[in-house]
């Protein structure tokens, strides 16, 4: 079975991945040159250790500063926070699995998850009665560079990944079509705090609008077809 196409059809819920918060953060040099824009941000980060704001008031180190910075600095379309936040990716599996996916769902992915960044690798995987999956990802990472197959533009996502149904899918014969965006802590609690604090007022008293269990979020950060 091909790696793009071997999906799980039905969502899962094994005890959750929590190990990784031991492993130590790592130089933002180093952190950089695994990047596959590495040549284009060498300069850059350079820039931004050198004019972030260290000593920092909040005890951050110089590298948590920088890349504060890096994030921040524009240089045109291929800006550090554009190209990070613009991917969408692409799976799929040889059957029409379309029906155990509805708006709102959430699930997880617990192996690793080879994607492309392009349709066209995966339609060269699927056949009729087939359904593709868009994902708005957020911390895939590129090993176009490093894999048997350059030219699949392969894009990993790491086991344990969240996931949230956008819409119902699209039901295009023979072809189905499932949105899918990451779900992230940090958009979770955006997403919490946020809905905390709306409230709706009527003639008698103020009452608070109760966080839902499931929401959508219009913050995912998202990868474009290249």
């Amino acid at each position: 079975m091909n790696r793009f196409t071997d999906i799980e059809s039905t969502p899962k819920q094994p005890p959750p991945v929590y190990g990784y918060l031991s492993h130590p953060l790592v130089p933002l040099e180093k952190l950089l040159n695994q990047s596959h824009l590495r040549y284009q941000l060498g300069r850059y980060s350079k820039i931004a250790i050198n004019e972030c704001r260290f000593p920092s008031d909040h005890g951050l180190t110089r590298d948590e500063s920088a890349a504060i910075y890096l994030y921040t600095m524009e240089w045109g379309d291929q800006s550090y926070y554009q190209v990070i936040n613009r991917y969408n990716l692409w799976r799929g599996v040889g059957k029409d699995v379309a029906k155990n996916f509805e708006k709102c769902d959430e699930f997880t992915w617990w192996t690793i998850s080879s994607c492309a960044a392009s349709v066209n690798i995966i339609k060269n995987f699927l056949g009729p009665n087939s359904t593709l999956f868009l994902i708005e990802a957020i911390d895939g990472k590129n090993i176009s560079g490093y894999t048997n197959f350059p030219s699949e533009s392969e894009v990993i996502l790491c086991l344990g990944t969240r996931l949230r149904v956008v819409s119902d899918p699209l039901e295009q014969a023979p072809m189905r079509v499932v949105h899918l965006q990451e779900i992230t802590d940090e958009i979770e609690s955006h997403v919490t705090n946020s809905f905390d604090a709306m409230s709706v007022t009527s003639s008698s008293k103020t009452t608070s609008i109760p966080t839902p269990v499931t929401v959508k979020s219009t913050e995912m950060k998202a990868l474009t077809d290249q």
